[in-house]
Order: structure tokens, then C-alpha cells, then sequence
């Protein structure tokens, strides 16, 4: 008596001609590029605390500027945070810049 299932067919992944398995793998430390462009275009703001850069999904970034301030509270003065600075924009890994900002990153610094 033969028990054994029956062998499933697997779906084979097609790739379209010219598809470059390269293009679609991560690139090290791009947050770090991104980051480093955004601050050569913008400048270093006054109390400047760090930045952050996400890729939310296909090289479409988010880039926060992150300043420490002081802030009043019934005790004194304390230290905090705001974003003076954030970005969405998209970064093309062929031609290795960013290629949209919104709103567009100026020289403020």
C-alpha cells in the first residue's frame, strides 16, 4: 500500500530578460550615504543631535534632522528634541544619488 503523497509541482520564478539579480541587493551602509548627502546639501544645523534614515520600501527614504533643545518645564529646563528637517525622497542605487527630495533639500547652513 503506498501511503506517500503525491509530489506537488513547484512554481519555477521567472525573472524578465535583462532583470539584474544585482540591482536588488542591499547595498552596505547606504543609510550612511543618504545621510551624508542630505547633510552636504543641507549643512549642520545649530545643536545638531544625529539623523536617521529609513528605507521605507523600495529606495523611497525618510531622513529626520534631529536637534537638541531646551525645554521649559515647572522644574527648570531640560534638554529635548524636535526635527527641524525631514525628507522623503528617493535614491537611485545605479546612478548613486538622490534623484527627489520633498520638500527639495537646500543649502540652509
Amino acid at each position: 500500500m503506498n501511503t506517500a503523497e503525491p509530489l506537488q509541482e513547484q512554481e519555477e520564478t521567472v525573472m524578465p530578460q535583462g532583470h539584474d539579480d544585482n540591482k536588488d541587493k542591499p547595498i552596505p551602509h547606504l543609510d550612511k550615504i543618504i545621510i551624508n548627502d542630505v547633510m552636504d546639501r543641507l549643512g549642520k544645523p545649530k545643536n545638531l543631535s544625529f539623523v536617521t534614515a529609513a528605507n521605507l520600501w523600495s529606495n523611497r527614504w525618510r531622513v529626520n534632522v534631529w536637534t537638541q533643545v531646551d525645554v521649559e518645564t515647572e522644574c527648570g529646563f531640560s534638554k529635548g528634541y524636535r526635527i527641524p528637517h525631514s525628507y522623503f525622497l528617493h535614491y537611485d542605487t545605479e546612478l548613486s544619488k538622490i534623484t527627489h527630495s520633498d520638500p527639495k533639500i537646500e543649502k540652509l547652513y
